[in-house]
């Protein structure tokens, strides 16, 4: 397949003291101790989705790269 690039959307969760990372374009999450271990097993669950998809004969998404966006709220 190639390479593919995703956006990765990375939070501590205080409450969990976890950081949960969050795919959009597989409408995934998960988590890890550490910033290293969410993406690692973001990396893991975006390849278990696509072997999935494939499976199922379903289309795959091809990332997302670029579509991130940052917005500034007055507060």
């Amino acid at each position: 397949m190639g390479k593919l690039s995703c956006s990765v959307g990375l939070e501590w969760d205080e409450a969990e003291r976890l950081v949960t990372a969050n795919v959009p374009a597989f409408a995934i999450s998960t988590y890890g101790v550490d910033r290293r271990e969410a993406l690692e097993r973001a990396n893991e669950a975006i390849l278990v989705t696509i072997d999935g998809l494939q499976a199922a004969g379903q289309p795959v998404p091809q990332g997302d790269e670029g579509v991130v966006e940052i917005l500034q709220v007055e507060v």
